[in-house]
């Protein structure tokens, strides 16, 4: 969008004004995500989220592109303190690390966030596991934290076990190269021990 907007033949004005539509229009889309909190009881609360590309989109250099996430949210509303768990389901679309083959890639975790609702002279050194916010806050906006929880969610190796699946989304010749790799590699491991031990027995 930025290339979009230092290109286009148009006036100063007409640019901030396109711009700032855009924007308007990317926080239309959150607005879903923002949880109306004041007033509430201190009892248990719950929600439930579908995050699709749209979502991811709106965050710039975002690693997630295709997808279906969702997101159970459960809040447990107390006097001074808001604990919302997480747990973060569904799947991306990505390359598989294994075999480069396009996969659905399953996301199964779950996150807690704690929230402390104490005035700015109150609130005294930060916790870095702690969020203040004003008691006096009407909403709390977790399209951030939804989204950096399903970023968190994704393994650092991208591979599943597929091999149940009816249909596999293997890349069979990428897999074939690196069976017969490991082949190779076992075979040199063999030979290694055996030239070892003919050594041994000599010395002996």
């Amino acid at each position: 969008m930025k290339y979009f907007l230092s290109h286009w033949d148009a006036s100063y004005t007409q640019k901030r004004i396109f711009a700032a539509r855009f924007t308007q229009g990317i926080m239309l889309k959150l607005r879903e995500f923002v949880l109306p909190i004041k007033g509430l009881a201190n009892e248990k609360y719950g929600w439930n989220f579908q995050l699709k590309s749209d979502f991811f989109a709106a965050f710039e250099h975002s690693p997630i592109d295709q997808a279906v996430v969702d997101v159970i949210v459960e809040l447990d509303r107390r006097p001074s303190l808001l604990i919302f768990d997480f747990h973060v389901g569904g799947f991306i679309n990505c390359s598989c690390d294994r075999c480069t083959a396009d996969i659905r890639l399953p996301l199964n975790r779950s996150f807690r966030l704690m929230v402390k609702l104490a005035w700015e002279d109150e609130a005294g050194d930060n916790d870095p596991e702690i969020i203040f916010i004003d008691p006096d806050t009407s909403e709390f906006d977790l399209a951030v934290y939804l989204y950096e929880f399903a970023c968190l969610s994704i393994p650092l190796s991208k591979t599943y076990e597929c091999e149940e699946e009816i249909n596999p989304p293997c890349n069979s010749k990428i897999l074939e190269k690196l069976e017969g790799d490991n082949s190779e590699s076992e075979e040199e491991d063999d030979e290694s021990e055996n030239i070892w031990d003919q050594i041994k027995n000599e010395l002996n």
